[in-house]
């Protein structure tokens, strides 16, 4: 139930943090009002916790080069007013183990692969700001130069894994394609492709702004790119999005169960806003969206499979 002040300051150092405090009285870093507390991030497996205000960069590798790394049974945890910057990973990534984490009002600029990655149960992604994320950071060089560079490289905000998740009320935008970092990302608002640890189910997508800078038929920019690769999806749902200037929409792909698509804006979308790659069941629902600049080739706002 106590908080600690953190004064300004570069520190050099990287938090790790194991001992818990309780979900009724948690622990808070706060850093102090007026000042920048500047770390190497946060390795976070204690419950409780509040960790709010500071300054994250770090360009090393494995699971020090996250902002911060949530994992084993850690609940109950807010991340909440950190700028998370210059990564040579993700700005937060989770575990599948960990629960009821809220990432609250950060802005991220500059991770690798995705600002957020939320994996466990009930967590919350809410007010956050995602732009300038990078493909392959070590290509830039500078402070970069040490920098792994991970397969299947992409550019995107946020990926969803688990159960129950919620992505609300977040900004993307600015994610480039150029020579340096980002020579061919797939750059998706929104992505998964299943779990090993359990089925990606129950996940609510809404209020999000997500604005790519360029509608191109050679720039990959999509709304999301959700399949059952490593595992099934179950239910998906997009509700009251705006979402603009993109090659394609949501793609669903195999071994998904349900995309429920309501009150959503698509404003120029090259191709179709909803692009299924199988043949679907009764289960899906697209209602009450707006499509404005939408389609290509005689559809209009989706497109499924002929047969």
């Amino acid at each position: 139930g106590q908080t600690a002040m953190v004064a300004g300051g570069n520190y050099g150092e990287r938090v790790s943090i194991t001992r818990s405090g309780t979900q009724a009285s948690p622990i808070t870093l706060q850093v102090a009002s007026g000042a920048t507390a500047q770390l190497l991030g946060f390795d976070l497996a204690g419950s409780g916790w509040v960790l709010s205000g500071f300054d994250i960069s770090t360009q090393t590798n494995g699971t020090s080069g996250y902002g911060i790394h949530v994992y084993g049974s850690a609940s109950y945890d807010t991340i909440q007013n950190n700028y998370i910057h210059e990564l040579c990973h993700e700005g937060v990534f989770m575990e599948s183990g960990v629960s009821h984490i809220t990432v609250l009002n950060n802005r991220f600029w500059k991770a690798e692969m995705a600002a957020v990655q939320a994996d466990g149960m009930y967590d919350l992604i809410q007010g956050n700001e995602v732009w300038g994320t990078q493909q392959y950071a070590a290509n830039v060089g500078g402070i970069y130069s040490g920098c792994t560079i991970a397969g299947g490289a992409d550019a995107d905000a946020f990926r969803f894994f688990g159960q129950h998740n919620v992505f609300r009320s977040n900004y993307a935008h600015d994610i480039y394609t150029d020579s340096g970092a980002n020579p061919n990302p797939h750059t998706d608002c929104f992505q998964t492709w299943g779990s090993t640890a359990m089925l990606v189910d129950d996940i609510l997508i809404e209020r999000n702004t997500c604005r790519w800078p360029l509608a191109s038929s050679a720039v990959d920019a999509e709304t999301a790119m959700i399949e059952g690769y490593d595992g099934p999806v179950g239910t998906v749902t997009f509700q009251n999005n705006q979402l603009s200037n993109m090659r394609q929409g949501i793609l669903i792909g195999h071994n998904v169960g349900a995309l429920h698509a309501y009150n959503n804006t698509w404003d120029h979308v090259l191709d179709e806003a909803v692009i299924f790659f199988d043949l679907r069941s009764p289960a899906d629902q697209i209602v009450n969206n707006i499509f404005y600049d939408v389609g290509s080739g005689g559809d209009s706002y989706a497109a499924v499979p002929s047969g």
